[in-house]
Parts: structure tokens; sequence; C-alpha cells
């Protein structure tokens, strides 16, 4: 009765897993402009070198970094309280002084409640470093 009980609690844990859908680097790459963002008083070259070294201090991996694209990706794995998120930082040259990044943060599956929303820790990382290189 026991043993019932456990394998239909895993099939509908299951079930609800695949019917809730989980997040994706491409997921949060096609969420471009929905994410929060930010513009820096900063050359693009600068803002760019900060990205990794934010995402690195956060503890997030960095499985795709496109300088050419404009587009980090990065995530956090599950864990003991989260599934895990997939995060894109996207950035934008505005003017030779002045670059925007905007912040994607998904997580890697829907019904995960204790995942982080990665967008101001990612930005006010960014401007934290962008201020230490001023000193």
């Amino acid at each position: 009765m026991i043993r019932r009980a456990w394998t239909l609690i895993l099939v509908l844990i299951s079930v609800l897993s695949l019917c809730t859908g989980c997040g994706t680097f491409a997921g949060a790459q096609n969420a471009r402009g929905t994410g929060a963002r930010r513009v820096y008083d900063a050359p693009a070259d600068k803002v760019w070198n900060a990205i990794p070294i934010a995402l690195t201090q956060l503890g997030l991996s960095i499985p795709s970094i496109s300088r050419r694209d404009g587009c980090v990706l990065a995530e956090r794995s599950a864990s003991g309280w989260t599934w895990g998120e997939k995060v894109a930082v996207f950035l934008v040259e505005v003017s030779s002084s002045r670059t925007e990044v905007e912040v994607v943060s998904k997580r890697a599956l829907a019904t995960n409640v204790t995942a982080q929303n990665w967008e101001s820790p990612i930005l006010d990382r960014i401007e934290e470093i962008l201020r230490a290189a001023e000193k």
C-alpha cells in the first residue's frame, strides 16, 4: 500500500514537472527585452569585462560568452534549495561612454518557488565593480 502511494506521488511529480516546463538558455535569450535594464556611464569594453566578474562573484557559472553577440549566458545549478536558474545578460553600447545592460533571469523549473531572480543582484554587482575600477 505504501509502495503504491509513493509510486503515485512520483508519477504526479513527474507529470507536473513536464506540464509546467523548464527554463532553458534559449528561453532566457528569447526573453530579451523583458528583463531589468540599467545604463552605466562607462565604455562598453569596461562593462563587458565586469560582467563575467560579477557573475562569478555571485556564484553563477558561465557556459557561454559571446562578445560578438553581446550576450553572456549564466546559470546556477540545482541545489538543496532550488532547481536552479538560467540567466542571459545582454550588452548594448549606447554611446562611446554609456552602455546598457539587460539581465533576464528564468527559473530552471517553472514551479520552483525558491528560485532567485538574478536581475538586480547582477546589475548592482556590475555597478560595484565599475565604481571600484574608478578608484
